[in-house]
């Protein structure tokens, strides 16, 4: 019988006094031939075949002798080419680390990636002090190739060096394999941004008649029958009041207060802040 796994028992032993351990090699699967009568041989399975391994009896060289045996049934011996399993033990070490998010491929022309939820922000990981010291972060990731609208799923969390290299050790244990995540896709699309303004300048003063915004159009974000109906941002006439003034007027406005329900700028790193003059 081939690749019949050895089993480890009593590993609580170790793990009482803080170690945790990793097989070396291959060393827990083994090749098993039974000696028994031919009647008896026709009813051996693989599942019946016991390979064994305590570790109350880990030696200083860190092996464990294998025992075999066939449950319940008549056999004569039971041999097994493999008489020890090899083990790396080493202290346990347990650390919080963070958990970033990413999506791979372009959603569809015109839509834009708006944000990421994912409902963990660390995971917690045990192991072997040598393999979990390597690692520094762990990652999801969701293909939105072609998506034109949200995406949702639980997706497998996996562990990455400071290198960034993907790091797949059995031996590390986290405690969640994997995490829940949204991807918002909305609709994009640019509009001009009209500035409107309201009084009269002081007495021997007139105003031009021309308004303007130190960007001229905005990049928006939203559900595609929202802002379908939305064809400009517009700063009105109340806030902009040259009443008074002896020049040319100018002003900082947050776009945030006049944009629509639901929409979002579109553009990286836009704040809604936009700096206005009225010329007088």
């Amino acid at each position: 019988f081939s690749n019949v796994e050895i089993e480890l028992i009593n590993t609580d032993l170790l793990e009482q006094e803080g170690k945790v351990y990793e097989v070396l090699d291959g060393s827990n699967m083994a090749r098993v031939t039974v000696y028994a009568p031919r009647s008896v041989i026709g009813q051996i399975r693989k599942s019946d075949i016991v390979a064994e391994a305590d570790m109350s009896k880990l030696t200083d060289i860190n092996t464990i002798a294998v025992n075999y045996y066939v449950d319940n049934l008549a056999v004569d011996s039971v041999a097994g080419n493999r008489g020890l399993v090899r083990l790396n033990v080493e202290d346990k070490k347990e650390t919080w680390i963070r958990l970033v998010s990413n999506v791979v491929g372009d959603v569809a022309e015109g839509y834009l990636v708006t944000n990421i939820i994912v409902d963990s922000t660390d995971i917690a990981i045990s192991g072997p002090e040598s393999a979990v010291s390597k690692v520094a972060y762990a990652a999801v990731e969701m293909d939105v190739t072609g998506a034109v609208s949200n995406r949702s799923a639980n997706v497998d969390i996996q562990l990455y060096d400071e290198e960034d290299n993907l790091i797949e050790n059995k031996s590390i244990r986290k405690n969640e394999d994997s995490a829940y995540m949204q991807v918002e896709v909305l609709a994009t699309k640019e509009v001009p941004v009209r500035v409107e303004y309201s009084g009269q300048p002081a007495e021997g003063y007139l105003a031009t008649g021309v308004a303007e915004s130190n960007k001229e159009y905005v990049a928006i974000a939203g559900r595609s029958t929202v802002i379908e109906g939305i064809t400009e941002i517009v700063i009105p006439a109340e806030t902009l009041d040259i009443t008074g003034v002896t020049g040319t007027m100018y002003a900082s406005v947050d776009l945030d207060d006049f944009l629509p329900d639901n929409v979002k700028w579109a553009e990286k790193g836009f704040t809604g802040k936009v700096a206005v003059a009225v010329y007088v």
